[in-house]
């Protein structure tokens, strides 16, 4: 993890240099000693050399010290580190593929806003990976009420200068240098985001690491079951009708290049079952 303290537990290089320093400061003490018998200020040589010398030997004790307390909490932050990469692991007994998101709000449950979770659709349920406690979620399809998908998706904004200058030469040299300044200060985000209610609980997720129609897909299942409810008492033709309007909205979609053929196909696949 990042938050580990950097603080100074040493390692063999320490005691090298540290060992190193002391050999130098003996030699250099030595030195002075010397030096200052035949010198008229003796008594000033040599405390300066001590001095000098406890002043290295501080440096060097300092190099090998290394805290308790901060040796125990960077223990501790190892161990969770461990901990949550084992659980990110286990999370795959439930889901074949699972994702980041950020739980933003909602009522009816225990996960606090900003937690960092772990999203996932099964054949039967939805998951949810609790980073922050590593406790896992898990709804069953059958208790969903309603599920949305929404968001701009992936966007890219930059500083917006539009190139300028006088006469042709001006313009073009203004042009190029936007140009240059747009793509230094561009910047790509994706803004998902994601409702969830069962008959007691209501969960808001902000998504940035899939587009809405990828989670669309993902997720296609619960639509499936959602849809079905909602048709009860419908005619055979029109829910023909209901699932030629989705294919082709689906087909334009991997026309304009947002979903993938295999997504499309996969997709495809699953609204006609």
């Amino acid at each position: 993890m990042s938050n580990i303290i950097k603080s100074k537990p040493s390692s063999g290089l320490d005691r090298v240099i540290a060992g190193v320093v002391s050999i130098i400061a003996f030699l250099l003490l030595a030195a002075m000693l010397l030096n200052g018998k035949n010198s008229e200020n003796f008594a000033g040589s040599l405390l300066t050399a001590i001095l000098l010398t406890v002043l290295v030997w501080f440096i060097t004790l300092k190099m090998l010290y290394t805290d308790p307390k901060i040796k125990e909490q960077n223990e501790k932050l190892e161990q969770q580190r461990i901990a949550r990469s084992q659980f990110v692991k286990d999370s795959k007994t439930y889901v074949d593929e699972s994702f980041l998101g950020i739980y933003i709000g909602g009522s009816g449950n225990e996960l606090k806003e900003n937690t960092k979770v772990l999203l996932g659709c099964s054949a039967n349920s939805l998951y949810i990976g609790n980073l922050s406690e590593l406790e896992n979620i898990i709804i069953p399809h059958k208790e969903i009420t309603l599920f949305e998908i929404s968001g701009e998706g992936t966007v890219t904004t930059n500083a917006g200068i539009v190139g300028g200058g006088f006469g042709v030469e001006g313009f073009i040299k203004g042009a190029v240098v936007a140009e240059i300044v747009n793509k230094a200060t561009a910047k790509t985000s994706t803004n998902t985001f994601m409702r969830l209610m069962t008959g007691n609980s209501e969960m808001y997720f902000h998504i940035s690491e899939r587009e809405p129609a990828q989670l669309q897909i993902l997720f296609s299942k619960i639509f499936v079951l959602l849809n079905a409810s909602k048709n009860i008492g419908v005619t055979s033709s029109d829910k023909a009708k209901s699932i030629g309007d989705e294919l082709i909205k689906l087909h334009s979609l991997f026309k304009d290049g947002v979903l993938t053929e295999a997504e499309f196909e996969q997709a495809k696949k699953n609204l006609i079952s």
